[in-house]
């Protein structure tokens, strides 16, 4: 009879080739999912004819939606069984992709000449078709950097890599989406729909094979209890309601997502009018692109190992991001203050992305507390509210600066009155700064440094080993 069960160490360190296998589908969500980001509106606007304050409208209804669709789907990965390598979350990756390519290229497949109102209904059909299929996708994979290892600095290196190529992803498609837009179109100059879709399906046949290998190629180190089978609803909410740093973590993911997605959106209309040359659109991309290298893959982790905090880590990260942001405001792209506008564009980023890398780093975290507290582990739950948030700040974000422009007078493919100018100058600056410090009052309450979340590690694989210990001299 045993008595006693080993200690399982999920300490372990990552390989630069297991953080490969993980991160790489980020290069792929992120390329394909930019479309949504930074073209949709403007396709439905412009291409489509739809009303600025339709599309807004669907952003929010949406969204709400989500907030029912993000936690069912993140309770049943959590109630996955594991398949034969130990992973629960992986398989709802790889399905997750391809049902979500496929509604983003059906989206971009409205035809501009039905009537108004069934371009309408099929906008909102397939967009929900692509959010739920989003979820089946990202909300998983989330959860799985929780589980990847339960060392806190590895964790950190993982999310920076992560963050490194989302960010790459998505500021590779930037460069490329104008000049491939223009070349499908083969319109003089002009974008078409059918340049729209030949560029997404392009991105697509890039993008979907990465998701796919990483979802067969990635291990899942850090397992629930024995005993956790099924994991009472209860349980699922107090795993978040009673952690404080997994309801910072997604307050502060809400905030994250208002400002990536909100200046994604305007980015395109603020090049495209105050600019007066969409074409920059593609050398802020380069901008991004060096941010998300340089921050995601260096800096976000230098910051961490020199405090040794990831509480220090986002405050510094994002209030230095907000704090360049403003001279944006008061220069222009082009003109005689442009090289200031672009140097705190480009430190602005840097920051940014550097703090993103950081705040997915987190959420590991989070769950460890989750299980500590409620005794149960939940990290596609927990993911889930992540992920709502980000969303969730990703279409208010858009929605609201959408919504404004419209309110102002916006008419598609013309100069803009002033007003409509200001708020498009301020929704791609002020407003990205005041995300910013929000998110640093927010982690001015996060307290669990790396000394902590050590004895919290230790707790819990003492804990797993008792359990299994206790169920062996019972099955006996």
């Amino acid at each position: 009879m045993k008595t006693n069960e080993k200690v399982i160490d999920t300490n372990i360190k990552l390989s630069v080739k297991d953080r490969i296998n993980y991160t790489i589908a980020e290069f792929g969500y992120n390329s394909i999912y930019y479309w949504i980001s930074a073209f949709m509106t403007i396709f439905f606007t412009d291409q489509m004819g739809i009303k600025a304050g339709m599309v807004s409208l669907l952003l929010l209804v949406v969204r709400i939606f989500d907030g029912i669709n993000d936690p069912l789907i993140g309770s049943m990965a959590d109630r996955s069984k594991s398949d034969r390598f130990g992973n629960r979350y992986t398989r709802w990756v790889r399905w997750g992709a391809i049902g979500m390519c496929t509604a983003i290229f059906l989206l971009f497949c409205c035809q501009a000449g039905w009537s108004y109102n069934i371009k309408c209904v099929y906008m909102w059909v397939i967009y929900i078709m692509v959010t739920v299929m989003s979820t089946c996708c990202n909300m998983p994979y989330g959860a799985i950097n929780g589980v990847l290892t339960s060392n806190g600095a590895e964790r950190t290196k993982a999310s920076g890599m992560r963050m490194l190529f989302a960010n790459t992803g998505a500021n590779v498609c930037a460069i490329l989406s104008v000049p491939m837009l223009l070349l499908f179109s083969r319109a003089g100059g002009q974008q078409t729909p059918g340049g729209y879709r030949l560029a997404i399906l392009v991105t697509i046949v890039v993008g979907l094979p990465l998701l796919i290998w990483s979802s067969y190629h990635t291990k899942e180190v850090v397992q629930p209890p024995k005993n956790q089978i099924k994991i009472p609803v209860g349980k699922q909410f107090a795993a978040f309601f009673k952690n404080k740093y997994a309801i910072i973590a997604a307050l502060g993911f809400f905030m994250i997502g208002f400002s990536a997605y909100g200046r994604m959106t305007i980015q395109v209309y603020y090049f495209t009018y105050v600019s007066g040359n969409a074409g920059l659109n593609t050398y802020a991309g380069y901008l991004g692109l060096f941010g998300a290298i340089v921050g995601s893959g260096f800096l976000s982790i230098w910051i961490y190992n020199l405090v040794k905090h990831k509480g220090y880590q986002m405050m510094i990260c994002y209030g230095l991001g907000g704090l360049f942001s403003i001279p944006c405001f008061f220069t222009r792209a082009t003109g005689q203050f442009a090289a200031i506008f672009w140097i705190c564009q480009c430190l602005s980023l840097l920051f940014q992305n550097a703090g993103s890398a950081a705040a997915y780093g987190i959420v590991g975290d989070a769950s460890d507390m989750g299980e500590l507290k409620a005794g149960v582990r939940v990290d596609g739950f927990l993911a889930s509210f992540v992920s709502l948030m980000m969303k969730a700040g990703g279409a208010v974000g858009p929605a609201i600066l959408v919504a404004l422009i419209d309110r102002a007078g916006y008419v598609p493919n013309v100069s803009q009155n002033e007003s409509v100018l200001s708020i498009i100058n301020f929704g791609m600056t002020i407003a990205m700064s005041i995300c910013c410090f929000l998110i640093v009052v927010m982690y001015c309450f996060y307290d669990l440094n790396e000394k902590k979340h050590d004895g919290v590690r230790r707790e819990l694989e003492m804990r797993h080993a008792k359990i299994a210990a206790d169920m062996d001299n019972n099955n006996f």
